[in-house]
């Protein structure tokens, strides 16, 4: 209703990123060690300025929403139940005290995706040969019960994190949690399963964390590819079970001429289908992810038309964070990209005023 969209830049905690390239941040930037266990670090000795990309061209502007992939944290736990490793808690208490210092200094979204490992160890986009079909296996036990028990402890785990997620008068703060992101993609495993099969894990895992936790959203991430116009309904979990509907928009190795050809670009991306969908249901639109790596000038000719002329308008949207090779936002305010990135800040996004460096 404010005609603005909340932003933010992905920040990975494992890692600090500053002027577009990656490095490393010292664990004590969020938490400190006692008796070999990391705990999260006191908000007052913390500085987000620090480690945030999105200071690096506005000087002083941090991003509306705070978005983190909670994968390391999940692995550490799951690791430790399942071989009996110790855990020290390092990923937990950075992530606890970086969304405490965040909830209280911005008072802004924070959420949550994970690029976890399967249940059977391999990577977030491996499936695995002998049990390719891991939520079946969830479901049914087939695997001899690894997959049901990566699950419970996936879950626990998830409990654990988001309880301890409190604010200075003990009140818990709310999250956006995006499990099993992209929905229909099958660069991931969880996505290798039937619609009935996906969509009894999610409600499995939706009612189990509903009645243990008062903080969490839950965020229904379908793909960015054009299928979500014929897959969206067919495999839609049920309103009970999402409260967020986003799609993701990296737009790849194309020409933007002008608006039509856009709308075009846009909409085979299926987010007006997403964005009515959402409104037909009641649901929050939102963008959790976006970027270009080719598109020169992509924030004024794409998102900028994209919300302000074409009628859509998300709570909010998030770039991917910038890695080595691969630049999702501009981080040199000097050139065409990173004016580009500026005029969308100031134009779009809540909270944002930095006209001096235009």
């Amino acid at each position: 209703n404010t005609g603005y969209t909340f932003y933010g830049q992905e920040e990975d905690y494992t890692r600090g990123i500053k002027n577009g390239k990656v490095w490393y941040t010292p664990n004590t930037a969020y938490a400190y060690q006692e008796n070999s266990i990391w705990k999260p670090k006191d908000i007052n000795d913390i500085v987000l300025t620090d480690y945030s990309n999105v200071y690096s061209i506005t000087n002083s502007v941090q991003g509306k929403v705070l978005a983190l992939d909670i994968y390391a944290v999940i692995d550490d736990y799951i690791n430790s139940k399942t071989n009996g490793v110790e855990n020290n808690e390092l990923n937990k208490a950075k992530i606890i005290g970086l969304v405490r210092k965040f909830s209280e200094d911005n008072n802004g979204l924070i959420t949550f995706c994970s690029h976890m490992n399967n249940p059977y160890g391999g990577s977030w986009d491996e499936i695995n040969s002998v049990h390719p079909d891991a939520f079946k296996c969830i479901l049914d036990e087939s695997d001899g019960g690894i997959a049901k028990a990566w699950f419970d402890n996936f879950l626990d785990c998830c409990v654990d994190l988001f309880n301890s997620l409190t604010d200075k008068n003990n009140n818990t703060i709310p999250i956006l949690f995006r499990p099993f992101h992209e929905r229909f993609s099958l660069s991931f495993w969880w996505n290798n399963s039937t619609a009935e099969e996906w969509n009894s894990v999610w409600i499995k895992m939706v009612n189990y964390i509903n009645e243990r936790c008062d903080n969490v959203l839950w965020v229904y991430n379908p793909c960015r590819i054009s299928c979500i116009k014929s897959d969206l309904t067919r495999h839609y979990v049920g309103d009970d079970y999402v409260d967020i509907i986003g799609t993701n928009i990296y737009l790849e190795n194309e020409e933007v001429d002008n608006i039509y050809e856009l709308k075009y670009l846009l909409d085979s991306n299926g987010i007006t289908d997403l964005y009515n969908f959402a409104k037909r249901h009641g649901k929050v639109c939102s963008i959790p992810e976006l970027g270009s790596l080719t598109i020169k000038n992509y924030w004024n000719d794409c998102i900028n038309i994209l919300l302000n002329r074409c009628g859509i308008r998300p709570a909010y949207c998030v770039t991917w964070y910038n890695e080595s090779n691969k630049i999702y936002a501009p981080y040199d305010s000097t050139t065409v990209d990173g004016r580009s990135y500026i005029s969308f800040l100031n134009s779009v996004c809540r909270g944002y005023d930095i006209s001096l460096l235009n």
